[in-house]
């Protein structure tokens, strides 16, 4: 076969049309029948990259920070800086953009401070944030389980578990709400905020430690300088909280949609576990992420890559791929945490909490209908619900003891 430059006629697929959220799968069905590995793809009106659509090229790119290294500071200098897809393609002093030595210099840090949660507390601050929650509208026989559950419950444990203080959690919870969900400027506006949050946070985090993630990443040996503990909160929150929620919520969509998904859920013949794998396969709430930047013109399935124009995985598009079609019960090998040198290193507490998310909420509330037909978020990255209002049968919830107030959910309709 001979070896193609994308360009001149080939079409490239708009990942952040309206028309792309409402059905992604026809489109990865189509890229499925070009018979290639890689596609070209527009992440913005005039940010063109390639995506992987197949799960072997996939795991080639990824465990290759060689030739696929993940510092897009190369790329950015050609986009002009207002550009909007900055906000959560920009660079910053952590993890997700670095390789080598000093990926593993700044990752040890976050890694032994997530490693050190006890997953006996993380149970009971899911269970306490959870019951608060369904008792706070259970009554009214309706809900937006997003903005009502999914999202509150999420970032209140992850505030819990990192230590952060309530008035700054919340310009955190406005920031990183936007950065993910509005469009044009106030994306921009949001990853500005949340930046600034979080150097407030980690100047009061130095000057007052206590026993959470935060004050575990800075009493680490590895010293980590003020920018990289912003770059490591940021990193925390940003892979902590919305792609978690979306997760949550589309799982809890699939139960009322899918009645072999959640009539095995509710019987007890699918455990939760395997359900959120199923949904980690099928339709993983970062459908398309883990963005890798060539240092030079690389040819790789007979397809040449421009220097520095972004290549990501087409999470969701890899996970379908015909190739690796089978029974998935039990099966663990989707790439929704990644995979690699940058494989999320928070993968046990995220299960755990969104494991906890939704038996929670089925066990009080087993009898829920969607309300309407609620509309998929457009973005070139996420697979996100705009809302996901539901009624069931109105419930009293048994007298508890209340944990301390919780944050509730910040509604952006931009």
């Amino acid at each position: 076969m001979t070896a193609f430059t994308f360009g001149g006629d080939v079409p490239r697929i708009k990942l952040y049309t309206d028309e792309f959220a409402a059905d992604p799968h026809r489109y990865y069905q189509e890229m499925y029948s070009s018979g290639e590995s890689l596609v070209p793809v527009e992440l913005a009106p005039g940010i063109d990259a390639t995506m992987a659509v197949r799960y072997s090229a996939a795991l080639k790119i990824l465990h290759d920070p060689e030739h696929f290294p993940a510092d897009p500071r190369r790329w950015q200098r050609t986009i002009p800086p207002a550009e909007p897809i900055l906000a959560m393609l920009g660079y910053y002093p952590s993890t997700r953009f670095c390789d080598g030595p000093e990926h593993q210099r700044v990752r040890q840090p976050i890694k032994a401070a997530i490693e050190s949660v006890d997953p006996n507390r993380l149970h009971a601050e899911v269970e306490d944030a959870a019951l608060l929650l369904i008792e706070s509208f259970s009554e009214t026989g309706e809900a937006d389980l997003l903005y009502d559950y999914s999202f509150p419950l999420v970032f209140t444990v992850l505030n819990r578990l990192m230590g952060c203080p309530d008035g700054l959690a919340r310009d955190i919870a406005d920031g990183m709400t936007l950065r993910f969900n509005a469009k044009g400027e106030e994306s921009v506006r949001g990853a500005n905020q949340a930046k600034t949050a979080f150097e407030q946070f980690a100047a009061a985090k130095r000057r007052r430690l206590g026993n959470d993630i935060a004050s575990k990443i800075i009493l680490h040996h590895h010293n980590l300088n003020d920018p990289e503990l912003v770059g490591a909160f940021m990193s925390c929150y940003g892979a902590g909280i919305q792609p978690l929620v979306n997760l949550v919520t589309n799982t809890l969509y699939r139960t009322m949609l899918d009645d072999r998904f959640g009539g095995g859920v509710l019987s007890g013949s699918m455990l939760v576990r395997d359900a959120l794998d199923e949904e980690l396969f099928y339709d993983p709430s970062m459908r398309a992420f883990c963005v890798r930047y060539p240092t030079t013109p690389t040819l790789f399935e007979d397809v040449w890559l421009p220097v520095n124009e972004p290549v990501l995985i087409g999470i969701t598009a890899c996970n379908n791929d015909p190739a690796i079609h089978g029974d998935r019960t039990g099966n663990r090998a989707h790439l929704a945490w990644g995979t690699g040198p940058h494989m999320c290193p928070a993968t046990p507490i995220a299960y755990l909490i969104a494991q906890g998310a939704v038996e929670q909420f089925l066990d009080a509330l087993p009898d829920i209908q969607p309300e309407g037909e609620p509309q998929w978020r457009s973005g070139s990255f996420q697979r996100a619900l705009e809302g996901l209002r539901v009624t069931f049968p109105a419930y009293t919830m048994p007298p508890r003891t209340l944990p301390p107030p919780i944050l509730s959910a910040v509604h952006t309709t931009t």
